[in-house]
């Protein structure tokens, strides 16, 4: 089982940005990742550039290309604005995911309902481009259905509300959260049983974690980032990857 860990710089970005000026630098984030046994980077290009930017995308992906083995995920709105910067990239996967410039990060996954036309169009260019792509979905079985007959190679579930309902509880072991467990697990097999490969992300963490991966098969990757970013002030970006590939190992 691959369970492989991918970790979102769009944070480390953000501390950059919050000064304008050139630290932390991406380039050597990366570096101290490809140090761990983490499998992968993801950045998200929003449309407003909120932390990452164009000449990241540009940068840490040359950079892969020629240094590193490391894989990078392009995370994107469907525009064509975006798009056309995917194309200049050898992103190995693209995970398309809904965005809306008021919210503070992503709030849900994506209503494939009453897209397919144009996302099937979309994405043509992208895998032909040799990127694969994933739809970032809630764990519901009709936006899973829709990801396949699009063109999806994979899905990525999202995690947001295990991880809330984690939060306000402090526990897995009441009904909500095991409610949501259950459905988490139950979108998994559905989508492995219709030929997509399932990954995983949004407010993942060391202890929640645990309770929602027992059990659950054949995970892909894990894309992570907030988490990792905020406790790397306490204990260093390298320890703090360790760490997570500690729960998944």
């Amino acid at each position: 089982m691959p369970n492989e860990l991918h970790i979102n710089i769009d944070h480390i970005a953000t501390v950059r940005n919050a000064r304008r000026t050139i630290e932390p630098d991406l380039i050597q984030a990366v570096k101290i990742i490809e140090a761990t046994q983490a499998k992968g980077i993801t950045m998200h290009l929003r449309e407003d550039r909120r932390h990452i930017n164009d000449r990241d995308i540009y940068d840490i992906d040359a950079y892969i290309q020629k240094s590193s083995k490391l894989s990078f995920t392009f995370e994107m709105g469907a525009t064509d604005e975006i798009k056309a910067i995917c194309l200049k990239t050898k992103a190995k996967l693209a995970t398309i995911v809904p965005e809306k410039r008021e919210e503070l990060t992503t709030e849900g996954g994506l209503n494939l309902i009453g897209q397919e036309k144009y996302l099937k169009e979309f994405i043509k260019a992208i895998k032909d481009n040799g990127t694969q792509i994933s739809f970032f979905v809630d764990p519901i079985e009709e936006q899973i259905t829709l990801a396949k007959e699009i063109g999806a190679n994979f899905i990525e579930i999202h995690t947001g509300t295990y991880a809330n309902l984690f939060i306000k509880y402090g526990s897995a072991s009441l009904e909500p959260v095991q409610a949501e467990i259950a459905r988490i697990h139950d979108a998994t097999k559905f989508a492995q049983s219709i030929g997509l490969k399932v990954n995983l992300g949004h407010g993942l963490t060391v202890n929640n974690l645990p309770p929602l991966m027992q059990n659950l098969k054949n995970i892909q990757e894990l894309h992570i980032g907030h988490s990792i970013i905020a406790n790397s002030i306490y204990y260093g970006l390298e320890n703090t990857i360790k760490s997570f590939l500690a729960v998944l190992a």
